[in-house]
């Protein structure tokens, strides 16, 4: 008998069916790999199987979650999200206690709650971070976390619903070691839009398309062979490594490019942690754009933070077309610098995508017609032309990140600020990003992006800056 049954499983999102009577059997365990592109329904179906969205098609072990204690559920199975902060108790005050709140809830000996915690903390790299707040650490050493406090229950059944996408390379692979553990002993739903991660994970492969589940062809499995051309094109690029002891970067940027945003000897560091960046320096020229890479923590979004103003430097100098951001309000840095951040969500609040794309040109006190034509033009450059009147919370992630970025362009901004805007995004939407990032470059926006991604880098940066552990 399976430990996984799901039998006509059919449900929306929002107003879309997005799966439709739906069959699957899990032995106990085993590892499946489901393959999906955005809005195809995995996390429609990956909340299904953790009990968050009920279903009697959804038997475990012969029976339904909702027929279980709370307690007995949360032993049994445990599921970890795309946006790791949603999972996040919001009762701790350090990471260590974070990874307790499960098993201390579960009123196990003060003992074993120990061990659990020890355990999650050695298998995933968090020891040097945990007396450290949840809410202080970056999205990738939170999807860490989160991943910890998982395996500090201990379940029998772990739903992954593209867990590794805010991790850097390392980390990513760290954690594929993990499950590759924990492989046979635990079941594991692995789902993601990602084939190359797919075929890391092994197990069985399955493509969720059209809302049916069918098995991935042989032939898909076969490994990618793009890693060599992609190291070259890396190779290639001019890049700066801020960990290095030669002078700064001044020359970064191409020389005969005007500069849009100059950074010169900037030293930033959290109150109580030892400096995160320090005498840094570069240079973004109009038509560039600059990849900020490096492993989680290295201040790469603290670094944008600092860019558009949210954040104050310790020492050192910003300066966006010459104007030098100290001397600027939030406000007034907006009309030259459009940022997208990691989680698209918490930058929207408009009850339509149309008033939310809007919202920035009426800002800037233009006219009517203008505010029409440029809300058209990004509406239809980002594929959300038919989504104009819907809210943005019903729309999926994927849609929500392209309603932020819609917002940001219709700005027009000479400075463009992307934090993992191409995280999580099926071939079909990194395409349509990219064919973005290609008509910004022509038109002479600076743009920085954020990246865990090398192909992705490899593909659209015209420069590096390497944050790597200094």
């Amino acid at each position: 008998m399976a430990l996984i049954e799901i039998r006509g499983l059919s449900a929306a999102f929002g107003d879309a069916p997005v799966l439709d009577q739906l069959d699957l059997s899990v032995e106990a365990g085993a590892t499946l790999a489901v393959l999906g592109g955005n809005g195809s329904g995995k996390t429609t179906l990956a909340r299904h199987l953790s009990g968050w969205s009920g279903s009697d098609a959804v038997r475990i072990d012969r029976r339904t979650l909702a027929e279980r204690p709370i307690a007995e559920r949360a032993s049994l199975i445990q599921y970890v999200g795309q946006v790791p902060g949603r999972h996040l108790s919001g009762r701790a005050f350090s990471v260590r206690d974070e990874i307790a709140f499960g098993p201390e809830n579960l009123l196990l000996p003060r003992e074993e709650i120990a061990r659990r915690v020890e355990a999650a903390l050695v298998r995933t790299g968090l020891v040097p971070l945990a007396a450290r707040d949840p809410f202080t650490l970056s999205g990738g050493e939170q999807q860490r976390l989160v991943l910890a406090a998982a395996l500090a229950m201990e379940p029998e059944i772990l739903v992954l619903d593209e867990p590794v996408s805010n991790l850097d390379p390392e980390a990513r692979g760290e954690v594929l070691d993990i499950l590759a553990e924990l492989a046979g002993r635990v079941t594991l739903v692995w789902l993601d839009t990602s084939l190359a991660l797919l075929r890391r994970l092994g197990g069985r492969q399955m493509r969720l398309e059209g809302g049916r589940l069918n098995e991935v062809e042989p032939g898909e499995l076969a490994p990618d062979a793009g890693s060599i051309a992609t190291q070259e094109k890396l190779v290639a690029l001019p890049t700066f490594r801020a960990a290095a002891t030669e002078p700064a970067a001044a020359s970064l940027g191409a020389a005969a490019m005007p500069a849009v945003l100059s950074v010169e000897n900037l030293s930033f560091g959290y109150a109580g942690a030892p400096p995160l960046l320090a005498d840094l320096s570069f240079r973004v020229g109009a038509g560039e754009i600059l990849a900020l890479i490096g492993p989680n923590g290295a201040g790469k979004s603290t670094l944008l933070r600092l860019i558009n103003g949210l954040l104050k430097p310790a020492g050192g100098r910003i300066s966006i077309e010459g104007f030098d951001t100290r001397k600027l309000r939030v406000d007034e840095l907006a009309r030259h610098v459009g940022t997208v951040f990691q989680e698209p969500e918490y930058q929207i609040f408009e009850p339509t995508v149309r008033r939310e794309v809007e919202f920035g040109p009426r800002q800037l006190g233009l006219a009517r017609a203008e505010i029409d034509s440029r809300r058209d033009r990004v509406l239809a450059r980002t594929g959300l032309a038919a989504e104009a009147g819907r809210h943005p919370l019903d729309l999926t992630h994927a849609q929500q990140r392209f309603v932020a970025i819609a917002s940001v362009l219709a700005n027009a901004p000479k400075l463009l600020l992307l934090d993992e805007a191409q995280r999580g995004l099926d071939a079909l939407h990194t395409e349509r990003l990219e064919a973005i990032l290609a008509a910004e470059k022509a038109a002479g926006t600076a743009t920085v992006i954020i990246s865990h991604d090398l192909e992705f880098v490899a593909r659209n940066a015209t420069a590096i800056l390497d944050l790597g552990i200094r």
